[in-house]
């Protein structure tokens, strides 16, 4: 800072709207972010089609439908951007995020574009490659009480999509 080295700096972009806006596309106006969980509403309107809403909807269709049916995945993938959850999910799983699924996690969604869907963001990740060992593939499903309902993250989708042969078929491939 003005010529003086003050040690390392953690520089990241916050996936907020205007994030969402410069990689996707559109106005910061025309986005829903939620944070933590489907009421840690960060953009968008939370009473009339807003965040709680449209990320309400997508918990939905993952949990309360047979997602083996292929009627209701295809509902999913309307919804959510299943490659980029996909890799999303791989990232998480494959670098042992212990701070994650019940908290430090982005979504966004696009309520202005007809072909709009849901996206995860990483966020807060300085608990990664802690341990070799480290297994968070059932993060979020059980745990300690935390300030957000922890079964309305990423891992609830995740955890429904695997009912269906073709997700898991597209998980493998990405993988």
């Amino acid at each position: 800072i003005n010529g003086l080295y003050w040690g390392m700096y953690t520089l990241h972009e916050r996936p907020d709207d205007a994030f969402a806006a410069a990689y996707y596309g559109g106005n910061k106006s025309d986005y829903d972010v939620v944070k933590h969980g489907y009421n840690a509403v960060v953009e968008g309107d939370n009473i009339v089609a807003g965040s709680n809403v449209n990320y309400y909807a997508l918990l939905g269709a993952a949990s309360n439908y047979n997602l083996s049916v292929e009627t209701n995945y295809n509902r999913v993938c309307g919804m959510l951007d299943i490659e980029d959850f996909i890799d999303y999910m791989i990232v998480n799983f494959y670098v042992g995020n212990r701070d994650w699924a019940h908290q430090n996690w982005y979504a966004s969604f696009n309520r202005n574009d007809r072909h709009g869907r849901w996206r995860y963001h990483c966020w807060d990740t300085e608990w990664t490659l802690f341990l070799l060992n480290d297994d968070v593939t059932t993060n979020g499903d059980i745990g300690p009480p935390w300030p957000y309902d922890n079964a309305m993250g990423p891992t609830r989708v995740q955890k429904h999509l695997t009912a269906n042969a073709e997700y898991r078929l597209l998980f493998a491939d990405r993988l």
